[in-house]
């Protein structure tokens, strides 16, 4: 009797020691699965990430500080938004020759010369369609005339300078602009859906012109590749 009363106490100790034994932790709760990430992650398109690809490409505000030059605003309207179509006359709408574009510049005045620099986006093709596109207007005219360009009817002559491309970017394009009272020279780069334009005017002389741009265009392109 006495050893079935124990072996009853016994039983009775090991069924009330695991009814108060800590429950087993329950699994984690499942990360969301790949659809529900992915529905809730906004990704930006292309034209929403634009605006910000185009500043930062652009050359800041301090690029020319050494040279003496101070930011301005853009002078006329067309170097603002437009781009550049030599030979073209009259002068087309920009959009209506490139398609819709986004775009940011900067423009800066030194003692005898001004100096632009605008970054495109473009929403179909891309900046080496425009950049050649830009070229073969260039090489389709020796002469033209535009007097909201130059300020007068004077003949505005058309000259190419050598302008390789930069580590990164996919073409560039050099040309000049000018006359006996006008002068404006160009370097083009692109690289994707981008391309970067920088100009220089007001110096008589286009060496003077093109030297500037040599020195400018390494640290656009530089930006142009990380945008």
């Amino acid at each position: 009797m006495r050893r079935a009363a124990l072996s009853a106490i016994l039983l009775c100790a090991a069924l009330l020691c695991a009814a108060c034994t800590t429950a087993p932790t329950p699994p984690p709760t499942p990360a969301a699965t790949d659809a529900t990430a992915a529905a809730t992650t906004t990704t930006a398109s292309p034209g929403e990430l634009a605006p910000r690809r185009v500043k930062a490409a652009t050359l800041p505000s301090d690029a020319l500080a050494a040279m003496g030059a101070k930011e301005v605003a853009p002078e006329v309207p067309w170097t603002r938004w437009g781009l550049p179509t030599p030979c073209v006359t009259p002068r087309p709408d920009s959009r209506d020759e490139f398609g819709y574009y986004i775009n940011h510049n900067r423009s800066w005045e030194g003692s005898d010369y001004v100096v632009h620099h605008l970054v495109t986006w473009f929403k179909k093709g891309d900046g080496t369609t425009a950049l050649t596109r830009i070229r073969t207007h260039a090489e389709s005219c020796r002469q033209y005339v535009e007097p909201e360009l130059s300020g007068s009817d004077q003949p505005i002559t058309v000259t190419a300078f050598d302008l390789a491309p930069e580590p990164g970017t996919d073409a560039a394009y050099g040309f000049c602009e000018g006359n006996d009272t006008f002068s404006l020279c160009w370097a083009l780069l692109s690289r994707g859906d981008l391309m970067s334009i920088t100009a220089v005017g007001g110096i008589p002389y286009q060496d003077e012109s093109i030297g500037i741009l040599l020195d400018l265009v390494p640290a656009a392109a530089d930006l142009l590749v990380k945008a």
